[in-house]
């Protein structure tokens, strides 16, 4: 029994330190009203089942545990199933299917993330597979509110100019 009792500790333990099940993902609607309550932005995964490239976004980018950290910290996330025909999205008062949704963006390769301020207003859509450490100068890079100065990715990279967050 004491066997079984430390098996079942070191099991829990194990799957707590690594953040198992620690992503929160809301649909879009939810993720939408939270940010807004919580006055954080959204980051957005438009993903498929069958997409290879969005299965490792989610093994390698969003599971690494600074990529987890920041976005539990600064964000709200939620995922899109490109796939499902059945989910309606609510957006500036108009409803859309994801169909719709997508066109409305003009979202065409998978994956793709999204990013909104925290009034719920498109930052930028990324198309592709992100690298962690790419991604995590991505989230930087909006939490610091560099596109509200007109700071580019390319100069926020090179240093060339400092993003300071409008109050």
């Amino acid at each position: 029994m004491k066997k079984f009792t430390l098996f079942i500790f070191t099991f829990t333990f194990c799957l707590l330190t690594t953040g198992f099940g620690a992503m929160k993902w809301l649909n879009f609607n939810q993720a939408l009203s939270r940010a807004q309550t919580e006055k954080k932005f959204v980051m957005v995964d438009f993903y498929a089942d069958w997409c290879g490239y969005c299965k490792k976004m989610e093994k390698t980018t969003f599971l690494n545990p600074q990529v987890k950290k920041m976005l539990d910290k600064f964000f709200v996330t939620a995922k899109i199933d490109t796939d499902n025909s059945q989910e309606v999205i609510t957006y500036e008062g108009e409803q859309y299917s994801v169909d719709e949704f997508m066109g409305s963006l003009k979202l065409r390769g998978l994956p793709t993330v999204a990013f909104l301020d925290k009034k719920g207003k498109f930052i930028t859509l990324i198309p592709s597979y992100i690298p962690p450490e790419t991604f995590l100068k991505i989230l930087k890079y909006i939490q610091d509110e560099c596109h509200s100065n007109q700071v580019s990715f390319q100069d926020y990279l090179a240093g060339k100019k400092k993003c300071t967050a409008k109050k």
